[in-house]
């Protein structure tokens, strides 16, 4: 996983959930909404409020008796949330 490296990371996925909310087949908006939609209002960020997380995943700690039909073919990201005491 890949921690948001420059202020610029964030702005991409902030356009699309702006273009998600004005094109969506089934938007959060009404027409007349979506025709004076401007896109939503974020916070500027702050890149004291970051973390990383890391995760710890092995394939040995897999269920050893899942039904093949219980398998995924995706990721589950899973792990430990470790913070820092800044006092």
């Amino acid at each position: 996983m890949r921690g948001l490296s420059a202020p610029t990371d964030i702005q991409g996925p902030r356009a699309a959930k702006d273009e998600l909310f004005r094109r969506s087949p089934d938007p959060p908006l009404d027409h007349e909404q979506r025709h004076h939609f401007a896109g939503l209002r974020y916070y500027p960020e702050d890149p004291s409020f970051r973390f990383v997380l890391e995760r710890a995943y092995n394939d040995a700690w897999r269920c050893p008796l899942p039904p093949s039909e219980n398998w995924l073919d995706v990721d589950i990201p899973v792990g430990e949330k470790r913070f820092a005491d800044h006092g």
